[in-house]
């Protein structure tokens, strides 16, 4: 795997980088460093299972760069995340990734990852407060690493071809410093043609879907009032 994104940071990723200079810039970062809770722990764990070039995070709004030895001839993962988008502010760095020149510049999707999220999608919820998973303890499955026939499916689904398609479209207007109006009014959401073919081809429900019906359920008025 080249790239993996992430919300959180993974846990311990700060002891791979300047945490001198990051606790200079968040002091209050500090006790989590210590007890190692600063971050996500699945995500740690699949940082050193996967051993990915790149691993790019956002959520902590500061940049912290970091390389993660995976001992001898196991190679390395560059860690990179970034600050918020604003004025004087560390948002965005131009990275050059090593590639093969005899293959077509494109980005395709991992097989595995897909798969998993087509298992889990039952367990997918975008409601406030905790959200249930299953355990060893419970009489349904809790592991979801995918059977050869369980990839060969997506893998069917997707027409035996993995490659992100070029299908970009803009579904909101950019931003002008013109126009007063969208400075100040949040965008409202809406579906995005991408992600709903995504959906479709995977056989998942698309997120955004959920969140629109639940807050159209959330204003609707109480029947029995």
């Amino acid at each position: 795997v080249d790239v993996m994104l992430s919300h959180d940071w993974p846990t311990g990723i700060t002891s791979h980088g300047d945490v001198g200079q990051l606790l200079r810039y968040k002091p209050f970062f500090k006790k989590d460093i210590e007890e190692n809770a600063l971050g996500s722990r699945p995500a740690e764990e699949l940082l050193h299972h996967m051993k990915p070039a790149h691993w790019f995070s956002a959520h902590l709004h500061c940049k912290f760069a970091a390389i993660v030895s995976h001992g001898p001839r196991k190679g390395f993962t560059k860690f990179l995340a970034l600050d918020k988008c604003l004025p004087k502010r560390k948002f965005l760095q131009i990275l050059d990734i090593e590639h093969d020149k005899n293959k077509p510049l494109t980005l395709s999707y991992d097989l595995e990852w897909l798969t998993i999220v087509h298992l889990t999608n039952h367990l997918l919820s975008v409601k406030r407060g905790l959200t249930y998973m299953p355990g060893p303890s419970e009489n349904e499955r809790w592991i979801f690493t995918p059977s050869e026939k369980e990839k060969a499916h997506i893998l069917k689904r997707f027409g035996g071809d993995l490659t992100v398609p070029l299908n970009f479209t803009r579904t909101v207007e950019p931003y002008s410093p013109d126009n007063l109006a969208s400075q100040y009014a949040p965008v409202s959401l809406q579906l995005n043609p991408q992600t709903m073919l995504f959906c479709e081809l995977l056989g998942v429900d698309d997120p955004l879907d959920l969140l629109l019906q639940s807050t159209s359920q959330d204003s609707t008025p109480n029947s029995w009032a």
